[in-house]
């Protein structure tokens, strides 16, 4: 069943099978029915920069990928060996394979990008130009910003962002003014202080906390597929999130596509 329809949950299911009948009707009532018909959403706005996709696969993976494809054998062995002393006592990252990581550097998650971003300044000093060390200086001070547990001073919290992601463009158009046109996810890290002032901390928002749930439920992460003999059901998830200020105690995610098919989960998540 799972594998079918991408639903495990016998309850979820009633729902999902109600979405489709929903979907048919709505697609045979209006079937040129556009996302800009949909009130009160403006997915440019409403759609908040995700930390995994947008920085960890994104930028720092740029970084990345500038750093170890320019070192000698030598200094991948003296890499290698800092990563793996690394103290982890103030870390909140999972073991460091050091080896792993760099053996199959072009091909890391997630988790390991954030350790690297995490721990690369203390380790490169003296194995990297200046230049390209500048830049993950100001990379670490970005993303150690991004990951922030609490906000106490929002204006100054914007203040600090903006500043830090101006400095990564900075030295990114110094090293390669090509990036910052041909890769949008550079471009989407200057909306990350307004989307601060829609969302909050944007830990809210980061779709690994919900990856868990992709076999379980249609979220705004996966796409559902349409039952066999049925007409194309494109599900466009977008997501609006009310996270209340004040409260964690309940997120709620209403995911909706293009007038055909509409599902809405609710997520209790605890505040971390």
């Amino acid at each position: 069943m799972q594998t079918k329809s991408g639903v495990k949950d016998a309850y979820m299911q009633f729902w999902i099978d109600g979405s489709f009948q929903q979907a048919r009707t709505l697609k045979k009532d209006n079937p040129r029915r556009t996302i800009g018909d949909i009130q009160r959403l403006d997915p440019t706005v409403d759609t908040p920069v995700e930390l995994l996709h947008t920085i960890l696969l994104g930028v720092v993976k740029y970084t990345w990928h500038w750093l170890h494809t320019l070192w000698t054998v030598t200094q991948k062995s003296t890499y290698v060996l800092r990563l793996q002393a690394t103290n982890m006592d103030a870390l909140s990252v999972h073991a460091i394979r050091a080896s792993y990581i760099l053996q199959y550097a072009n091909s890391l998650i997630g988790w390991q990008l954030k350790t690297i971003a995490q721990t690369v300044s203390f380790h490169v000093h003296d194995i990297l130009d200046p230049l390209k060390f500048s830049l993950w200086l100001t990379v670490r001070e970005m993303t150690a910003l991004l990951w922030f547990p609490e906000i106490s001073d929002l204006k100054t919290y914007k203040a600090d962002l903006t500043t830090a992601i101006a400095n990564v463009l900075n030295l990114f158009a110094e090293m390669d003014p090509s990036k910052i046109i041909e890769k949008i996810k550079l471009h989407m890290l200057t909306h990350a202080p307004d989307n601060v002032d829609q969302f909050g901390r944007l830990l809210v928002v980061i779709t690994e906390a919900f990856e868990l749930f992709d076999g379980v439920f249609c979220g705004s992460f996966k796409l559902l597929p349409a039952p066999v003999g049925a007409k194309a059901c494109p599900l466009i998830c977008l997501r609006e999130s009310m996270v209340p200020t004040s409260s964690h105690k309940l997120k709620m995610y209403f995911s909706s596509g293009l007038g055909q098919c509409w599902v809405l989960t609710t997520v209790f998540m605890c505040a971390e």
